[in-house]
């Protein structure tokens, strides 16, 4: 069994995605690569680990490296996805072994972060479900605005700069995306943008379905208020931490990791003003001159939610659809 990535056996790809595929059961009118293409692009095959057997890919984790960036300081952190290991070769610890590897080479990193519903397997691992996501039930509304379906690709130069300045003017807390990162959402054809006008001038938008991992879920917007959750909701149900005295399903958004030490103190004392004295099998902090002591879960839970500490007024940390993987 070998240890290698995309970038130094390129003649796996297909046989990579095909594995993926038959793993999430992936139907024939969907693509594993275009709904997560920043993940399987070429410039990223760096980051997409598999383990090769008698020529065959029995198993694939891959990494994006992103950013947030907070009151001008950088944050790296890195997310996993495309996690499939073949079925005759499960229960044999490969997954254990190539987990392990992989995340080992991502130690500058304030946090990790994945999506499964295998709560418990990951935990094992040191992640734990947390940040607040809320989902709105799809309900018709009626509305005056002019709600216009196109694609990223298709925008004109005005309305993508405009699109992206709603992006980056959002209240909540989002992951950073350069120039190339929003090229790198172009080919993403699986997902639906929808442009939101008053008096032909975009004031909003919103990204709805990607693929078979998001169908009739809008999963990006530009800024979200009572107004536009009603709008929203017009269309699909919405994922949003936003909260309103509206009917909703509390979920968490991710799995997280705590990361190297000073980076993941440094983030929580700049995002939350929570200062962290300690961190090993419980994380020891201080806020507003008190002391606390709260199991690494406990404190995930608490600082991102769901439900997070009361006294807690940030911005909501929120990841798009289009950003995780």
């Amino acid at each position: 069994m070998k240890l290698t990535n995309l970038k130094d056996s390129p003649e796996f790809v297909e046989k990579t995605i095909k594995l993926i595929e038959q793993e999430f059961e992936y139907d024939e009118v969907n693509s594993f690569a275009i709904d997560f293409y920043p993940l399987m692009q070429k410039s990223n095959h760096h980051n997409n680990f598999i383990y090769i057997a008698e020529d065959e890919v029995i198993a694939h984790i891959g990494v994006l490296e992103k950013e947030f960036i907070l009151n001008g300081i950088t944050y790296p952190f890195s997310m996993y996805g495309g996690i499939a290991v073949s079925k005759k070769h499960q229960g044999q610890g490969i997954f254990k072994s190539l987990f392990n590897e992989v995340i080992n080479k991502f130690t500058n990193k304030c946090f990790h972060l994945l999506w499964s519903e295998k709560v418990d397997l990951y935990k094992k691992f040191g992640f734990f479900p947390c940040l607040e996501l809320n989902e709105y039930k799809k309900e018709s509304f009626q509305h005056s605005f002019d709600v216009i379906q196109t694609t990223l690709s298709n925008l004109s130069e005005d309305d993508y700069m405009m699109v992206k300045s709603l992006y980056i003017s959002s209240k909540e807390l989002r992951v950073s995306r350069s120039e190339s990162d929003w090229k790198n959402l172009k080919p993403i054809d699986s997902t639906d943008l929808f442009l939101i006008k008053n008096n032909s001038k975009i004031i909003n938008y919103f990204f709805m379905n990607k693929g078979q991992d998001l169908t009739h879920i809008i999963h990006e917007y530009g800024f979200m208020n009572d107004e536009q959750l009603q709008l929203l909701r017009h269309y699909a149900n919405v994922w949003t931490p936003y909260l309103s005295d509206t009917n909703k399903t509390n979920l968490y958004a991710t799995m997280l990791r705590p990361g190297e030490k000073s980076l993941f103190t440094s983030f929580i004392q700049n995002y939350l003003a929570i200062e962290i004295l300690d961190i090993n099998e419980n994380i020891t902090f201080k806020y507003q001159e008190n002391s606390y002591e709260q199991s690494i879960n406990d404190f995930l839970i608490g600082a991102f939610g769901p439900g997070r500490f009361k006294e807690i007024t940030s911005p909501y940390l929120f990841i798009s659809g289009l950003d995780s993987i």
